[in-house]
């Protein structure tokens, strides 16, 4: 599969929001001008996954913290999804990386969350025990319960706490509760 993996330019980002839009739910979306203040900040970076031909295929957006790196954001556009693409960038990701990986998946118990958790658990991540609820990233002030995954190893217990202050202080700009 011939991609390009690099990073956004700043005339990606309406066509990138395009796609964040059409592969996550309004309550799991930030805002467009978010989005691209987030952009600006020195520890966030999104790749844009392009094709041969230079159009944009979806992107992966993660910030820099101390000792992982944490994705927020994945998506394939939805017309090049169940082709392995995503498959193929995420390990290229993670072959670049030279920090642990970890990310966020729903706590629900639905087949779409099973199917993302096995996706994730194919390409080496693990599901940790650490269970949180998402502080509402918009208007919508909807919850939710998400569960940590981690590449390559499962997180320690004594780094957990240290994870989970990151991701909220960074992230959410919250204290966890």
């Amino acid at each position: 599969m011939d991609i390009d993996l690099g990073l956004s330019q700043p005339s990606d980002l309406p066509r990138i929001y395009s796609i964040m839009e059409e592969a996550f739910p309004p309550a799991e979306t930030i805002s467009y001008k978010v989005f691209e203040r987030l952009y600006h900040n020195p520890k966030y970076k999104v790749l844009a996954i392009k094709n041969k031909l230079g159009m944009l295929s979806g992107f992966l957006s993660w910030w820099k913290l101390d000792g992982f790196n944490f994705a927020e954001y994945f998506a394939i556009r939805k017309n090049m999804r169940g082709r392995g693409l995503g498959s193929v960038v995420l390990n290229k990701f993670l072959r670049r990386t030279k920090k642990p990986v970890v990310l966020e998946v729903e706590a629900f118990d639905t087949n779409t969350a099973k199917r993302r958790i096995k996706f994730y658990q194919r390409l080496g991540f693990k599901l940790n025990d650490i269970t949180y609820i998402q502080p509402p990233l918009n208007k919508s002030n909807e919850q939710i319960p998400l569960t940590i995954m981690s590449y390559p190893e499962l997180i320690p217990q004594a780094k957990r706490q240290s994870v989970i202050d990151q991701i909220f202080t960074n992230v959410y700009k919250k204290v966890p509760a």
